[in-house]
């Protein structure tokens, strides 16, 4: 994590205004679905606007700045990016190096889970299910079962079975 206190107050602006500004934000809201979940009522004025929006977005129109660059539509959206962001950052109690632990794959973390209490682990693919067209791993701990996991793909049900026995352990 960057130690902002490295940066200027000038810096810091940029960078906010490059990743943070509200028609990048509106089309995170956009390309995730979240207009859906904002509680409005007696709004058809903006949710035609906000449609307009998504429209232009999964077009992939170039000109979306100059015409939506500060319309009320992105700034809604926008908003809606940003009060989910809030909401993790006090979820994690106000303390961003909190967050890394999700971007930790669940083989890794399974790794070292077992490395540090000096136990091995396998994860061992099944024969592909014929009849529900899914791969399922099972993971084994000292040669004991503790997991299953499934999924459309084998590294996915890797990953999965890996996920629940870290749950489980």
């Amino acid at each position: 994590m960057a130690d902002r206190r490295k940066f200027t107050q000038g810096q810091i602006t940029k960078l906010h205004s490059a990743n943070a500004g509200n028609l990048k934000l509106a089309c995170v809201t956009v390309r995730h679905g979240l207009y859906r979940y904002l509680r409005r009522h007696n709004t058809p004025d903006l949710d035609n606007q906000v449609r307009g929006f998504t429209e232009a977005v999964i077009n992939g129109e170039e000109d979306m700045g100059l015409v939506y660059g500060e319309s009320e539509e992105a700034k809604v959206l926008a908003d809606i990016v940003e009060s989910v962001a809030a909401a993790v950052y006090i979820e994690l109690n106000f303390d961003l190096d909190n967050y890394g632990w999700c971007h930790v794959h669940p083989t890794t973390v399974l790794n070292e889970l077992c490395q540090k209490n000096g136990k091995h682990y396998q994860i061992k693919l099944q024969p592909r299910h014929e009849t529900r067209n899914v791969s399922i791993a099972d993971v084994y701990v000292d040669g004991k079962f503790v997991a299953s996991g499934s999924s459309n793909k084998k590294k996915g049900a890797m990953r999965n079975a890996a996920k629940e026995a870290v749950n489980k352990l």
